[in-house]
């Protein structure tokens, strides 16, 4: 669609720039495309979230310590201690991430606004999945890019394609004409695309792919790597949560060493003692649940503002509201 020309696509789409589509026109496009839906990203299951719960080095330390009690050492009514807390820890975290995991779909369900368009000479505000080939979409800034449209005419337009393309940097849209062919998505300037965002500046674009025709919506897309922006309270809580991993092994290695070195045993008649002994001290120094818990409260407190009617889109702009002393929205 980037190399057409504009009068191509008026004609194609049976559009006009004033006057957008007709209603007649509008209502046999949906019949013939249907709703203009972005696919849903897979939600996890409660059973992913659940075992999601095994990977972290407190469980498998508390794993190898009750095979440890229960095998070398024959202390089977000693594994009941170290077994309970194994349950405790993994229910509790399964428990707190089923929870942040449902407020953030809440968020999500509530993220969806409305988008300017010209129909029958007239400006009006549809929902995305309303919005049919053939449309002319306004853009303006802070608006949401509700499907793939070519460019007609665009003043300073800066758009966030960081959720489809995983672009660091935000784009700078043109509505000049492009003839080389085979251009990527991400390269097309005179292109917009749905899940995106307009940073600044603002211009018209003619619709010309919605619902299975979106990128966004297309299989061989990859998942950008930067999809998921991390808030700073997050990397912070991995950064320190990583130190006490190390200074938990390190721990736990000097109190293997000191206690075999007091016992003065042979290490094949003690080493499943000190296993146990080295593996404790790992798991009483490592604070399990600093990320989890730092993204709970702050999908605990977008919650609160969806309350109040506020939607955060990610959380990382929620730690940036602290110092907000005044809010201008749009809807």
């Amino acid at each position: 669609w980037y190399t057409r020309k504009i009068p191509h696509l008026l004609h194609e789409f049976k559009t006009d720039l004033e006057r957008g589509l007709s209603a007649e026109e509008a209502n046999a496009q949906q019949e013939k495309h249907g709703s203009n839906e972005i696919r849903p990203a897979r939600k996890k299951s409660r059973w992913f979230i659940f075992l999601k719960q095994f990977f972290s080095i407190t469980v498998i330390a508390l794993v190898v310590v009750i095979v440890a009690l229960v095998y070398p050492l024959g202390a089977i009514d000693k594994a009941w201690v170290p077994f309970a807390i194994l349950c405790f820890h993994l229910f509790w975290r399964f428990i707190q991430d089923a929870k942040t995991h449902d407020k953030l779909q809440t968020l999500q369900r509530h993220l969806e606004v409305s988008s300017s368009i010209i129909r029958e000479g007239a400006v009006m505000k549809v929902p995305p999945t309303a919005i049919v080939p053939g449309d002319v979409l306004l853009l303006n800034e802070g608006d949401y890019i509700p499907a793939d449209a070519r460019i007609v005419d665009a003043h300073s337009l800066i758009v966030d394609e960081t959720p489809l393309f995983g672009t660091s940097a935000p784009v700078q849209k043109t509505a000049e004409d492009i003839t080389e062919p085979g251009l990527p998505p991400e390269k097309q300037t005179n292109m917009v695309f749905a899940g995106t965002y307009i940073l600044e500046g603002g211009g018209r674009a003619i619709v010309v792919g919605t619902g299975k025709r979106l990128e966004i919506n297309n299989p061989n897309r990859k998942v950008p790597a930067t999809l998921d922006l991390e808030p700073e309270a997050e990397m912070q809580m991995g950064a320190l949560y990583d130190y006490f991993k190390i200074a938990g092994l390190i721990l736990g290695g000097l109190a293997f060493l000191i206690d075999w070195r007091f016992q003065g045993k042979d290490l094949h008649e003690v080493w499943g003692e000190l296993l146990f002994v080295g593996l404790s001290f790992v798991i009483a120094s490592i604070p399990e649940g600093l990320v989890s818990t730092s993204q709970a409260i702050l999908a605990k407190h977008a919650h609160k503002l969806l309350g109040k009617g506020v939607a955060i889109r990610h959380l990382v702009s929620l730690e940036r509201l602290s110092s907000v002393t005044g809010v201008c929205v749009d809807e």
